[in-house]
Formats: structure tokens, sequence, C-alpha cells
């Protein structure tokens, strides 16, 4: 019986809604709102992170952020900065960016320090820079989320980064 159907999310969350004109459906986060037109899409939306994001897969929404909004388009993606509070758009390929439904973690040029926190979160350990120059290095590809240590090597297979584990805590060194 309510006018609106609205979520409150704090994480990152995959949405598919029925459209439904007279029940308008709102993603709220702490930054930005997200309301589905009918639609299929993602929402990224951690408090300890720099940028807020939505990404379309199917259908429209729109996103608004403070006095800024705009309509996404299939594969585009929403982006608010809260540092300077911008909301931009970009195009993507965005069956990647819901890897993480089918167990995997897609990583777009993100720095060793952003994939740290997201691995904190999905592995609950604590990942900390023995080396400091690991944390602006930057990757790009899909991993596999089945074990921290698997992915952790595969990690250091690619990059210049070796790692020590002791119990949940894992220390990552720079390797020459």
């Amino acid at each position: 019986n309510r006018r609106e159907r609205n979520v409150y999310l704090t994480g990152e969350a995959y949405f598919e809604v029925v459209k439904d004109t007279q029940h308008p459906f709102t993603v709220k986060t702490r930054e930005m709102d997200i309301q589905a037109l009918g639609t299929s899409f993602n929402v990224s939306a951690y408090d300890d992170e720099q940028i807020f994001s939505s990404i379309l897969l199917e259908g429209k929404v729109k996103v608004t952020a403070y006095g800024q909004e705009c309509i996404l388009e299939e594969n585009e993606r929403a982006l608010y900065n809260k540092r300077n509070q911008t909301l931009t758009t970009d195009w993507v390929h965005a069956s990647d960016f819901v890897e993480w439904k089918n167990g995997n973690l897609y990583f777009q040029n993100r720095s060793f320090e952003e994939i740290a926190n997201t691995l904190s979160r999905v592995f609950n350990v604590d990942i900390r820079f023995v080396s400091d120059e690991l944390r602006s290095i930057r990757f790009s590809g899909t991993l596999g989320s089945n074990s921290i240590r698997n992915t952790l090597d595969i990690l250091s297979l690619t990059s210049p980064m070796h790692y020590e584990m002791n119990g949940t805590t894992i220390e990552l060194y720079y390797r020459d």
C-alpha cells in the first residue's frame, strides 16, 4: 500500500526491477539516489570509498546526487565523487561489473589499495601494505573469488607484489 518502493543501501547490490509507474523504486545511498524505470542495474556505495557508482545493464535509471542528475542508458555508468561532489558518466561493459554474482571479482584500472579494500571485505581479512609503492600500482582483470590465497597468487604472478599470510592478516611487499 505504499506509494514508493525505497531501499537504503550501504555496500553493493544488484537489482532487477519490474516497471510500476504507480510505485517508483528508488535505491537510496548516503551520497546518491537511483530511481529504476523498469530495469536491471548494479549499485556500489561503500561508505569507506571515495566513489559511489551505478551501472545500468538493461532499461533506464535516473541517478541523482546533490542537485545533479543523469539518466543512464544500457552499458552506461554514473560515478559520484564524494570529495569534489561531481556526478559523471562513462560507457562500460556492464556485465563485467556484476561478475561478483558469479563468484568472480572484476577490476578495471583499480589501484592495489582499492583492490586490497575489496579483498578485505570479500574475504574478511586484514591487508596491510608493508611497501607503500604498491598502493598506486594499477590492475585490470577478472579474478575468481574462491579463496584469498588463490586470488593473491594470481596478483603476485601479474605484478611486482608478493605477500605473507598469518591467519587473517596479510602483508603485501614490493618485489624488485
